[in-house]
């Protein structure tokens, strides 16, 4: 395993893993290699002859804390060697430069965006696959990509840079509202999240009236100057009563708010409205945000009540949980999850006390190895839990994991580990 990876550098440690599977020289418990067992050995000391002691600090109820090297406890030729010294240095110097974080400087970013826009277009799927991958790098490097075409001297269509800019003004107006209202209302609203939303758009008002929330984007106005706005009713929340927000002009604030009973009558899904559109009649008009509870409380007074969930929350133990949404709430604790985690975490909750299999657990369509995917997710979902209760998920070696409750009459940090 070592002289392949320190002698060819292109031979990676997946690499390493698919050829030993295809072998069928499985893991010491007779299950498949993945990357990071690979990985783990080559990173092993043990391998050269070293014992290693204290390497991480432990502490009742706590999360083990790895030690800095000069801190460990390290013998020399305790254990027969299998390796020499020089082969795990060579392959100590192939993994460091191949998974050294290389940030590459602003000039090279610049040169790689100027290439791309010198033989494509603007919007090629070439340039698109690069803006995904390095997002969050535009966006710490430079603010934006729009501000990376203007420095290497780049105009795009105007089309394409306005809807860029209202694409974020308007994700910042809806962050902005959703905060303001879990402030003004922090008893009453909660934001439901369906699976594979990435963003909040239902807001559900004392666990009985849902509503979804709609920021209208400015259009061209009418030759006589009367504004008009474009609103996006998606038919998965037609049904639904809405709240429409008006912004300004520069997509800065929101100036308007309207509570519309009924939007089934759009037609289709963008739909232009003015000031005489029936859905901003002034009867539907809120003086302020903070009126919001009751004025929708009134306007679907007398209505059929939309069933929100068959069975309300789900209760195991301290655990309350609901099928629509993401968060979490353990011991009055609210724990926001990631939709695969949340998955994974109902499937464990509704199982507590007995194990239930990787193979079930995998629920990801993905074209990656799921047990590692399942790993990796495992992780994340502890790590979410805290320190307090990420010690109810138990691993069962070679089968799977287990949600214990914790005892009766004991906080979250004394649960079963």
């Amino acid at each position: 395993m070592f002289a392949p990876y320190s002698a060819k550098p292109e031979y990676p440690p997946r690499a390493i893993a698919e050829e030993l599977n295809r072998r069928r020289n499985y893991y010491c418990d007779n299950t498949p290699w993945d990357y990071l067992r690979v990985y783990r050995i080559l990173k092993n000391e043990r391998f050269f002859g070293n014992a290693l002691w204290g390497m991480r600090e432990t502490r009742l109820h706590k999360v083990p804390q790895r030690r800095p090297r000069s801190e460990w406890v390290i013998k020399p030729g305790a254990i027969p060697a299998i390796i020499s010294p020089e082969q795990f240095l060579e392959a100590q110097k192939q993994a460091n430069e191949r998974y050294s974080r290389r940030e590459n400087s602003k000039e090279d970013l610049l040169k790689k965006l100027a290439e791309i826009l010198r033989c494509k277009k603007a919007l090629s799927p070439q340039l698109r696959r690069m803006l995904g991958r390095w997002r969050q790098r535009w966006r710490r490097r430079f603010g934006s990509i729009l501000e990376a075409y203007k420095l290497i001297g780049y105009k795009p269509i105007t089309h394409y840079a306005n809807s860029t800019r209202a694409f974020w003004k308007i994700r910042a107006l809806r962050k902005g509202l959703f905060t303001r209202l879990k402030a003004l209302f922090p008893s009453r609203i909660r934001m439901a999240q369906y699976y594979g939303q990435q963003r909040f758009r239902v807001l559900e008002l004392d666990n009985r009236i849902r509503m979804a929330v709609y920021i209208c984007r400015n259009c061209e106005p009418f030759a006589s100057g009367e504004p008009r706005w474009q609103v996006g009713i998606r038919n998965r929340y037609k049904h639904l009563p809405a709240l429409l927000c008006l912004p300004d002009k520069g997509l800065t604030c929101l100036t308007a708010f309207y509570f519309v009973k009924d939007v089934t009558n759009a037609k289709g899904v963008y739909n232009r409205i003015s000031r005489n559109h029936p859905w901003l009649e002034e009867e539907n008009r809120l003086n302020s945000l903070r009126h919001l509870c009751r004025f929708a409380t009134r306007a679907m007074e007398g209505c059929p009540p939309i069933p929100i969930r068959p069975h309300a929350f789900s209760v195991v133990g301290d655990v309350l949980f609901t099928d629509d949404d993401t968060t979490f709430i353990i011991d009055g604790n609210e724990f926001p999850l990631s939709a695969p985690n949340a998955a994974i975490f109902r499937l464990l909750l509704r199982n507590a006390g007995h194990t239930v299999p990787r193979a079930v657990l995998t629920c990801a369509d993905t074209k990656r190895d799921k047990d590692l995917y399942l790993n990796i997710q495992i992780g994340e979902l502890r790590k979410a839990l805290g320190p307090d209760y990420r010690h109810r998920i138990v691993t069962v070696r070679n089968k799977g994991y287990v949600y214990q409750k914790p005892e009766s009459g004991l906080g979250g940090s004394n649960g079963s580990q």
